[in-house]
């Protein structure tokens, strides 16, 4: 372990009295201005020996040469620490820090910007502070200024403790980026008034002598809790980090004007050359290997012990490397600042080897120079008092009177004795004037105080009617804007339905037109059969029209013979008809004469008038039935077949034509059916997307609201621990969502130390999670005090809403909270029971347990496969017994598996028939989410979702298709 000595040697923005250092071969050589001379300094020249120097030098050039590799080291288990000293107005705190315009030309800012770059960066957390360190015990928070608790906390039996300054927790370069630029604009507020040189005109100029300290520690990041004797686990201490990277800014150096005079300065002064002492006298036994290093001498140098591997009992000691240390000394080189550079020149020389001297005075400062200091003030003071005593007329007591003063001790006490008596009878009068000061104070702030009160009363009371008067003016506008919801959805489902007529008209339509089409189609086909026979060759057609012929002429004589035999036996049955007339008329002449005598009447036929009829029908009969054909002549004949030629032609080109008026009209109706097709199949994916977008815009919601819940359940909340009694505790998840803390309330109901934890339990160990009141802690605390069941809180309607927060539980009242209850069991058969405080927690709590724990993707983030955990399936989350339903009103409306689900997920029928109804005439209008099921019902997260799968396992509401949801 070394230490690192450079010199940067600055020029003033407006030199005075020449140049009092040169760089020389190893070091630098001081010559003493000659108004110092004049006035007897004792020195005349010197040279001091230096690793490095660098005149007038950049952050970037003391980094590349000094410390390019400090930030990868601090990752290979090498503590870092980095000293930039000396007088007002030197930029030791612009080149280490930077400036508000540039923190990245700053040595802090490439340091870190090292240790982000190193491959096992992710690997750790670190935590950052920075603070001043000064005389007193208040110390100033540079990463809040705003923060007042930051403190000392000395102790007898240890070195002091830094408090209540704010620790920054980073894990990315972009938090170290921010960390710079806080440090950068909070240093620039506070030292502002002596970060440029004093003015010469200036009797006493600001004087600000405190430390600025940065420290960046490094945290193992797989640093777990021990575990305990009761399964759960005890988180270990994380106040010892692994290395560290600290940068101090050391607070100027120099003698202020007169510092006798005024107590502050001189503490200040006095306890920044004691911390100089002991930064020498440290660095100077590092460098120098002695055996013992004195870090006791001053609280900066007790902070550092643990970054110098020598605090006891710490574990890292002996795996950490030796610490790198570097010293920057920051001198300016004119006439005017000559005094004080040599005193820096001489804190930098005792580090290389530490002098014995007489051992009077601080270490930091050459011995001789302030003795001549202090005798060129005592003649600045005789100076000053000659011109008081001349211009004012001032009188000293005993120094310089005309006459000696025999005995001065008694002189002096005559003195004292009549200032102590003036200072006490002033203290009694402003003691006086102070108490009536404080009495009036008393009575106009408790005056003040009650208007103030009697005030806010009544703005509170002019608050609540105008919260009462904006509620009502919501709780119309929700009605009001319901209502044109309603009539919206009544307007949206009217247009659907004429959409669907429409729809379903056209398709009757197309129907129509496609039957149309069928049948002009076949007809076309025909005429076309037609028009191809018409069209065959000449010769071939004359070929058939001669077979034609012939055919027709065979069927001709066919059906003439035909003819001629129906003809001939007509002619048979005709005769044998008059036959049997003639018969039958004489037998009717030979009865009449037979029976009457008498010839037969005019009027009556005989046989002499039916022959006489009969011949007559002879004679027309072979006009009207002739047994040959008539013959037509050949050239009517031929007339007739060229008018048929003639008519078959021009039905041939009317058809032709009409065939061309039928294909166009085809098109056409094929154009239209296959827009309208296109229109309607728009429309449709226009109204699915719509409806598939709204329910993704739902999921999204739904997401969003369980992520603020599990940062909800991060910040924590109250609730109250069964275990052998009723404990309030304050239960939060971890940042890193593996584990539940537990810690203890105060009396105003917030938790005591979220930071250190009394119980912990890892998500990994949970085997299983009950709702309800069902393990043996809430059986064994109830007894036989408690009455109420859990049919008993649950409301047909409203379920088991409850708006009252939870009170004190005891035996007796604990069924009450039923349905605020849930236990956890772990794996070794430990168990958390726990009361909500309030329904919302309630769901809040197993709405994430049951993503974080119940989910296979995330239930393989929380196992540990090195532990056999990666193969454990994931925990369930149950009711511990089914909820009796069967005397609840409509239940008998229920079906077997309805009724299953309902008691299995303690919902009363009357919930599940009202959110059934609902959901199928929400499904109507586009795809049902869970965040529609958990806002139309009085379900919570956890039972809407189990609902909601259900309708979709039993098709009651449609599945949205992924391909939709991605499009």
């Amino acid at each position: 372990m070394d230490i690192g000595l450079v010199a940067c040697v600055h020029s003033p923005p407006k030199p005075i009295g020449g140049k009092a250092i040169t760089v020389c071969e190893n070091g630098l050589d001081f010559t003493t201005p000659d108004e110092l001379k004049d006035a007897g300094f004792p020195h005349s020249q010197a040279r001091f020996a230096f690793d490095n120097v660098h005149v007038n030098p950049q952050a970037k050039e003391l980094f590349d040469q000094h410390m390019k590799g400090v930030g990868a080291e601090v990752l290979n288990r090498q503590n870092a620490v980095i000293y930039f000293g000396g007088k007002r107005a030197t930029p030791k705190r612009e080149l280490l820090f930077g400036t508000p315009s540039k923190t990245s030309s700053s040595i802090m800012h490439m340091v870190l910007e090292g240790l982000a770059k190193h491959p096992e960066f992710k690997n750790h957390t670190y935590k950052a502070t920075c603070y001043t360190l000064g005389a007193g015990k208040d110390i100033t928070d540079l990463l809040k200024l705003d923060n007042d608790g930051g403190c000392v906390l000395e102790s007898l039996k240890g070195p002091p403790v830094i408090s209540g300054v704010t620790e920054e927790s980073i894990t990315n370069w972009t938090g170290l980026q921010k960390v710079c630029q806080t440090v950068a604009e909070n240093y620039t507020t506070i030292f502002k008034d002596v970060i440029q040189l004093p003015d010469p005109k200036e009797s006493f100029p600001a004087y600000q002598p405190d430390n600025i300290i940065f420290s960046l520690k490094v945290y193992p990041i797989n640093q777990s809790p021990a575990e305990t004797e009761d399964g759960t686990f005890e988180q270990m201490s994380t106040d010892i980090e692994q290395n560290s990277v600290t940068l101090i800014a050391l607070g100027d150096s120099e003698r202020p004007a007169l510092c006798g005079i005024e107590q502050k300065t001189l503490a200040g002064y006095e306890d920044q050359q004691k911390t100089l002492s002991a930064v020498v006298g440290v660095l100077g036994a590092i460098r120098c290997k002695r055996l013992r290093v004195p870090f006791g001498k001053c609280r900066l140098m007790h902070l550092l012990k643990r970054a110098y591997n020598s605090e006891k009992n710490n574990p890292h000691n002996e795996d950490n490397k030796p610490t790198f240390s570097l010293m920057v000394l920051n001198v300016l080189e004119d006439g005017r600042n000559a005094e004080e550079s040599y005193h820096s020149l001489v804190f930098a020389k005792r580090i290389v080897n530490v002098i014995g001297g007489s051992g009077v005075g601080p270490a930091s400062r050459d011995l001789a120079i302030e003795r001549w200091r202090l005798e060129q003030d005592i003649v600045e003071l005789k100076d000053e008092l000659e011109i008081v005593k001349i211009v004012h007329g001032y009188k000293p007591c005993i120094y310089n009177q005309s006459k000696p003063v025999q005995n001065i001790k008694e002189e002096e006490k005559k003195r004292i004795d009549v200032i102590l008596k003036k200072r006490e009878n002033d203290r009694n009068i402003e003691l006086e004037a102070t108490r009536a000061k404080a009495a009036e104070e008393a009575k106009s702030f408790i005056d003040g105080e009650q208007k103030k009160s009697n005030q806010n009363i009544q703005k509170l009371e002019k608050l609540l009617d105008e919260k009462t008067h904006e509620n009502q003016k919501l709780n119309d506008m929700r009605d009001k804007k319901i209502k044109e919801y309603e009539k919206q959805l009544e307007k949206v489902r009217k247009k659907r339905q004429d959409e669907e007529e429409k729809t379903e008209k056209l398709r009757k339509d197309i129907v129509e037109i496609e039957a149309q089409l069928a049948a002009r189609q076949e007809s076309i086909a025909q005429q076309k059969q037609q028009l191809e026979l018409l069209s065959k060759d000449h010769s071939k057609g004359r070929e058939l029209i001669l077979q034609g012929r012939l055919e027709a002429k065979s069927k001709r004589e066919k059906v003439e013979g035909e003819r001629q035999d129906q003809r001939r036996k007509w002619l048979a049955e005709i005769k044998q008809m008059n036959d049997k007339v003639l018969a039958s008329v004489k037998e009717l002449d030979a009865l009449r004469k037979s029976k009457t005598g008498k010839p037969a009447d005019e009027n009556e036929d005989t046989e002499a008038t039916i022959k006489d009829e009969i011949k007559s029908v002879d004679r027309f009969l072979s006009q009207l039935i002739s047994v040959e054909e008539p013959h037509v002549k050949d050239d009517k004949t031929e007339t007739i077949r060229k008018q048929l030629y003639e008519y078959f032609d021009t039905e041939r080109k009317r058809c032709e034509a009409r065939l061309a008026q039928e294909l166009d009209k085809r098109d056409q109706l094929d154009k239209a059916a296959a827009s309208y097709k296109t229109q309607i199949n728009e429309q449709q994916n226009r109204v699915k997307k719509d409806q598939m977008a709204d329910a993704v815009k739902k999921e999204k919601h739904l997401e969003s609201l369980l992520e603020q819940v599990v940062q909800y359940l991060e910040h924590g909340c109250r609730m109250v621990k069964i275990r052998g009694g009723e404990r309030k505790r304050y239960l939060y998840i971890s940042d890193d969502r593996r584990r539940i803390h537990s810690c203890e309330i105060d009396e105003d109901g917030a938790p005591a130390n979220k930071k250190r934890p009394t119980t912990t339990a890892y998500f990994k160990d949970i085997k299983k999670i009950t709702l309800g009141q069902f393990t043996p802690n809430f059986k064994n605390f109830e007894g036989s005090k408690g009455m109420t069941r859990p049919a008993d809180l649950i409301h047909d309607v409203d379920g088991a809403y409850n708006r009252t927060p939870t009170a004190t539980v005891t035996p007796e009242n604990l069924g009450h909270y039923f349905y605020r209850s849930f236990s956890l069991e772990f794996k070794k058969g430990k168990t958390w029971d726990v009361i909500a405080e309030t329904d919302s927690d309630f769901e809040a709590w197993v709405v994430v347990l049951q993503r974080l724990l119940c989910n296979k993707d995330e239930w393989k983030k929380l196992s540990d496969p090195r532990k056999g955990g990666g193969n454990d399936p994931p925990p369930t989350m149950s009711w511990g017994e089914p909820l009796d339903i069967s005397g609840r009103q409509g239940a008998d409306r229920l079906m077997a598996e309805e009724a299953k689900l309902c008691a299995e997920n303690h919902i009363t029928p009357i919930q599940y028939i009202n959110i059934k109804a609902q959901i199928i005439h929400k499904a109507q209008l586009g795809f049902v989410t869970v965040y529609d099921v958990r806002t139309l019902s009085t379900l919570d997260l956890l039972r809407s979702r189990v609902v909601h799968d259900f309708f979709i396992a039993k098709k009651v509401i449609p599945q949205p298709n992924p391909v939709d949801i991605r499009s």
